[in-house]
């Protein structure tokens, strides 16, 4: 026989009722050697037709529910497996522990939103150590910068080489450097030391610096640039007092080399005694790099082993990581007093001299400055990048009038998605435009 309709029964059911219903359909249609019927009899077979399909729905409803319930129990079963088993729980001697709601990402979202105010909360919480589940790992976190000079000398216990190497392939876009990855050898960093420090520092910085004067050598009309990630230094071109010091600073300086500041001239050469002897320039780069600067220094436990601060000890497994956030301690009122404003001679003392002496708790501090990361990770282009900055400084005290093309532009807000990789770059380009000043002659 042939279906004539469809029963108002199908409409209102789940997927997989339909299925079971179609199924139905085919079975009850498909001409059967024991179902013979004549055409006088087909009336008959509506109401039976009816009550079988009503009566297979209910069987996929029971179906459907029966589905519906194991998977509930079976999630419910896996969540009580993942927490007696997946949740790490704190032993005794080791650090407070935050694992976190989500499975596997544990506080991730909520240290990638706003790694400051995070740590902060949790330092206030459990104090100035605590451990944290971060993408499956178990990080812990030294937030008194007065232990950070006893991690450090713990070294024998750490291994930093596949992460930095992971860490800086990602970062920079190039291929692995680690060695067992068959990309490069383990003289590695005495390669970035031998090219990018010492004696080769001189005509690395000897080539930038006279390189830099031919870029910026103007046509004698206002030229408009973007700062770009020299945008951190706005504050100080908006400080008279900072501006005014640098100056005088550089002025003198080649005064003492016995060379004139001109365009027509030869470049003017600074070498690494001279740059280095810039007190001033020194402390206003400190304070925009102390600002803008959020690396995250990390360490891997090799072995079990117990981590001895100037809190206490606490048991280390392996595998884990040992973190430092430098930010929380940059910005912290007791070691820097209004730690959010741009102060030009922060980093001088009483004699115009380099300032090294910092306090926490009334105790001297051994590390108190740490933009470009610490011990055996220490950025190794940090020597140059930083004297890149002070030649752009200097040649812009020297030969040009600067101003922002958009003269009451705040300072933008800095990047956060790149907290714990250094710097923060801002989250737009600021423009400015100079001009020379057309003097030739120092004085």
């Amino acid at each position: 026989m042939k279906w004539r309709r469809k029963s108002a029964c199908t409409y209102g059911a789940t997927l997989p009722e339909q299925i079971c219903l179609l199924c139905c359909h085919h079975l009850w249609t498909a001409e059967s050697s024991f179902f013979s019927f004549s055409k006088h009899t087909e009336p008959l077979l509506d109401p039976l037709a009816l009550q079988f399909e009503e009566g297979v729905l209910q069987i996929c409803k029971m179906m459907t529910m029966t589905i519906y319930l194991i998977w509930g129990i079976a999630v419910v079963v896996c969540s009580c497996l993942w927490f007696h088993f997946g949740i790490r729980r704190r032993k005794i001697g080791e650090p407070p522990l935050e694992n976190g709601l989500i499975p596997y990402l544990g506080c991730a979202l909520k240290f990638g939103a706003n790694p400051l105010e995070f740590l902060r909360a949790n330092q206030r919480k459990h104090g100035h150590v605590f451990t944290c589940k971060l993408m499956g790992k178990y990080v812990h976190f030294i937030t008194n910068s007065l232990s950070y000079h006893k991690v450090l000398c713990h070294g024998k216990y750490f291994d930093w080489k596949k992460f930095h190497y992971t860490t800086s392939a990602k970062a920079f876009g190039h291929r692995s450097i680690d060695p067992s990855d068959g990309n490069t050898s383990e003289n590695i960093q005495s390669t970035f030391s031998r090219t990018l420090q010492g004696a080769a520092l001189d005509a690395l910085a000897a080539a930038m610096l006279e390189n830099l004067q031919r870029a910026l050598r103007p046509a004698g009309v206002w030229k408009t640039y973007s700062l770009g990630i020299f945008s951190f230094l706005l504050i100080f071109y908006r400080s008279p007092e900072a501006k005014k010091a640098a100056a005088e600073e550089v002025n003198k300086a080649l005064e003492n080399a016995g060379q004139q500041r001109s365009f027509e001239s030869k470049p003017i050469h600074l070498n690494q005694v001279q740059l280095n002897d810039l007190p001033v320039l020194d402390s206003i780069i400190k304070e925009a790099l102390r600002l803008s600067s959020a690396s995250l220094n990390i360490r891997t436990a090799k072995e079990d082993f117990t981590l001895h601060l100037e809190d206490g000890s606490y048991n280390i497994r392996k595998d884990d990581i040992i973190a430092l956030y430098p930010q929380l301690m940059h910005l912290d009122p007791e070691i820097y007093p209004d730690p959010l404003t741009f102060k030009y001679d922060r980093y001088l003392d009483e004699n115009r001299k380099t300032k090294t002496t910092f306090y926490s708790n009334g105790i001297k501090l051994k590390y108190y400055y740490m933009p470009f990361g610490s011990g055996a990770t220490i950025c190794p282009g940090r020597l140059f990048a930083i004297q890149e900055i002070k030649q752009f400084l200097i040649l812009m005290l020297l030969y040009f009038e600067l101003e922002l093309v958009e003269s009451q532009i705040k300072c933008p807000p800095l990047d956060q998605s790149r907290a714990g990789l250094g710097i923060l770059p801002p989250l737009n380009d600021i423009e400015f435009r100079y001009k020379p000043r057309h003097v030739s002659t120092c004085g």
